[in-house]
């Protein structure tokens, strides 16, 4: 449920990480983590164009 969470977030900000991860209240480098751990678990991650950040 969390990883829906953050990528409706995500979503909204067009992509904008940075402001994904403010309005979170994470730090930007939490949410790359993040990402990356969905990646790794096969999730898809709309207007992802850098699987391997």
């Amino acid at each position: 449920m969390e990883h829906e969470h953050i990528l409706a977030v995500l979503a909204a900000t067009n992509g904008n990480r940075t402001r994904a991860a403010s309005m979170l209240g994470i730090s930007i480098r939490t949410l790359r983590n993040k990402l990356q751990e969905y990646r790794a678990a096969g999730i898809a991650i709309a207007g992802d164009d850098s699987p391997g950040e």
